[in-house]
């Protein structure tokens, strides 16, 4: 899912920068002032190749969600596909302005000025906003599961999300090889990584923490919903097993 919308956002940007470079059609662009005079084709042209190597980069990153599977190389390809985006912000907010024909100095300063303010509330908007998230979904993807008993009650957490229910909860347990088809209400639904609280076919709302599209799964059926569970490492389901069935 992440691969076709990355690569359908990407396709779409660098068309538009293909369609900016080919028809010189500067008047799409945002922050067009009809009141100014444009050296028209070598706008576009900067403009056009700013769009087309954003797209090229979200393509990119679309093909590599598949290689990588929303490991540590897919994050790490995420961090450098956001500095690249706000290089490109940057560079086309602060080199647009060369290709305006100005009738005088001080307009051209006046321009510059405020070319300067907008280029850094887009760095701290972005800083703020989408750094942070990028972190926090690194870290959420890439987080193992973590399963413990401790007296009483059983938790399960991986990154930021975790649930926790006690043994006398247990209706019953066991282990399939295959789950129903599920629906996130809350967590992280990426590709074949899914963690949270899900709605799945035939069981209602619960909880999943799932590495990986391969069985087996350990169901856990609580007085009070379900919780799923698998991992890369099939050693480590069947010891999940062991420790609550006994």
């Amino acid at each position: 899912m992440l691969f076709i919308i990355l690569f359908l956002c990407g396709a779409l940007i660098f068309g538009m920068g293909a369609f900016l470079y080919k028809t010189k059609k500067i008047e799409i662009l945002s922050g067009y002032d009809s009141t100014k005079k444009y050296d028209r084709e070598d706008l576009a042209k900067f403009d056009g190749k700013n769009l087309m190597y954003m797209g090229g980069s979200c393509v990119t990153l679309g093909f590599l969600s598949l290689i990588f599977k929303y490991g540590i190389f897919f994050i790490l390809s995420l961090g450098a596909f956001i500095i690249l985006i706000i290089f490109f912000v940057v560079r086309s907010v602060s080199g647009s302005s060369k290709y305006i024909l100005w009738e005088d100095e001080n307009s051209k300063k006046e321009e510059e000025k405020r070319n300067k303010i907008i280029m850094i509330v887009i760095l701290i908007v972005m800083a703020i906003s989408i750094v942070p998230t990028a972190i926090y979904t690194g870290l959420n993807i890439t987080a193992k599961t973590e399963f413990s008993i401790n007296k009483n009650e059983v938790r399960v957490k991986s990154g930021m999300e975790s649930t926790m229910f006690k043994l006398e909860d247990i209706k019953n347990v066991y282990v399939k090889n295959t789950i129903p088809k599920f629906k996130k209400v809350s967590g992280v639904n990426a590709g074949n990584i899914n963690k949270g609280r899900f709605r799945v076919d035939g069981y209602g709302e619960g909880y999943i923490f799932i590495e990986t599209n391969k069985g087996p799964y350990l169901y856990v059926m609580l007085k009070d919903g379900f919780v799923i569970i698998n991992s890369k490492d099939v050693s480590k389901v069947n010891s999940y097993y062991k420790n609550i069935a006994k």
